[in-house]
């Protein structure tokens, strides 16, 4: 009886230990007590099964039960959490042979009492603390972040073969283990074997996570990159249309000439009637020049329109002859991506404002790029001094001070955020060198 109770406690402990790990690597698709309920359900089928004593059936299902519990709990493709599984069962397996070896190769007399009961908890003790341990290490070098496992590869999924082989050589060693007649030095040989197939499996579960992670990184630069591309021939389009402005401009100049000889001819309601048409057109009123940088001018024009429609005050300061060197696509990285979050910031607050400078820092070669934007909510701020998303699935955003970053990396810059918690305004300072 009191090893039934034993097996249960440890089936728990394995449970709760599941629930902890998989929480940290993946988003649950479930609340917490559908969640628990599941994996309790799993479990106790385990325990069930494994009154039968039988080894592969047990490493089997066991392998399979935690890969429906991961699939279908959290937000996990089925490769990953195939691997997980396997990884799962093979660190389990080889910690509790780590341990049996380990008992071997030392004297524990006080364990033999007449009480087998005793040498049996302290066993599996020290069994799942080890586990426990291994699948921390595992979290510490994920850094704990939720995995992104949207990315499937060939080459990955064949990762899932060294856990496999892991688990064949598991039960070869437990075959010798159980062995009486083994020598003394091929104990700690056997021992050595165990702990670096450990260690490889941790390894290679690293190495899994790391692709998958660089893979995912990787697309979402590039959707980014593409975004940003978009971005530069839009506001190219918008040059363009700015060209035309003034062309419509030059044109208008000609019928105002037209129009002053229509004076002369005393026909003053077609000139009233043509006057109040061209005044109230909406590409002379569009028609702004905040810059002498013609594509930054667009960006700049196209937010003054975006704050005009949220009620934004977007005021604009910014001296001539800057930002010549930067190219076109630069430019767009790095305004349209600080003005979306200042706009952002700024939205649904009364009384909000945008304020952007962009001057020449005297006796150096530094442009600076200064944004102070209305902010609500008091930003929490990472170990590099940037803010830190609240966004839901922040593991995919981010990409967009990245770009910023790397921009401000070409010309040797530097960026500095602070928010000013007596104004309730956040600050953005850039300094970029030109020459």
């Amino acid at each position: 009886m009191a090893v039934t109770v034993l097996y249960i406690f440890v089936y728990i402990i394995e449970a709760i230990i599941l629930g902890w790990y998989c929480n940290h690597l993946f988003n649950p698709k479930y609340s917490k007590k559908v969640e628990c309920l599941f994996i309790a359900m799993g479990y106790a089928c385990l325990f069930f099964i494994s009154l039968a004593m039988i080894f592969y059936i047990n490493i089997a299902l066991f392998v399979l039960i935690n890969f429906i519990l991961i699939f279908f709990l959290y937000d996990a493709k089925w490769h990953s959490a195939l691997f997980n599984a396997l990884t799962l069962t093979c660190i389990m397996t080889l910690s509790e042979v780590v341990i049996l070896q380990l008992k071997s190769l030392i004297s524990i007399d006080f364990l033999y009492s007449d009480s087998h009961i005793v040498y049996l908890c302290v066993v599996a003790l020290l069994c799942k603390i080890t586990y426990f341990i291994m699948l921390r290490l595992i979290v510490i070098f994920m850094h704990g972040s939720k995995e992104r496992n949207d990315s499937f590869s060939i080459p990955t999924a064949l990762l899932n073969v060294i856990p496999l082989i892991s688990l064949y050589i598991i039960s070869t060693l437990v075959a010798i283990i159980l062995s009486k007649n083994m020598p003394g030095h091929f104990k700690y040989m056997l021992f050595s074997c165990t702990f670096l197939l450990l260690g490889i499996n941790i390894l290679i579960f690293y190495i899994y996570h790391y692709t998958i992670d660089k893979s995912s990184e990787s697309t979402q630069l590039q959707i980014q990159l593409q975004k940003e591309y978009d971005m530069t021939e839009y506001y190219k389009s918008l040059f363009n249309q700015n060209e035309n402005q003034q062309i419509l401009i030059h044109d208008i100049k000609n019928h105002l000439q037209t129009i002053n000889r229509l004076n002369d001819e005393n026909n003053r309601e077609k000139i009233s009637r043509y006057l109040e048409s061209l005044l109230n057109s909406s590409d002379l009123k569009d028609s702004v020049h905040v810059s002498d940088n013609e594509v930054l001018n667009s960006i700049l024009c196209h937010y003054m329109k975006i704050c005009r429609d949220k009620h934004i005050s977007f005021k604009v300061d910014i001296r001539k002859k800057l930002l010549q060197n930067l190219k076109y696509e630069e430019l767009t990285s790095l305004f349209c991506n600080l003005l979306d979050n200042a706009v952002e910031a700024c939205s649904d607050i009364p009384d909000s404002n945008i304020e952007m400078s962009v001057s020449f820092e005297p006796n150096s070669s530094l442009t600076v790029i200064n944004i102070i934007n209305t902010c609500r909510v008091v930003p929490t701020f990472d170990k590099n001094g940037r803010p830190v998303t609240t966004k839901k699935g922040s593991k995919n955003h981010g990409f967009g001070v990245k770009s910023i970053n790397r921009v401000i990396d070409r010309y040797n810059g530097n960026i500095k955020m602070y928010f000013d918690e007596s104004k309730m305004a956040f600050h953005t300072i850039i300094t970029i060198k030109e020459s």
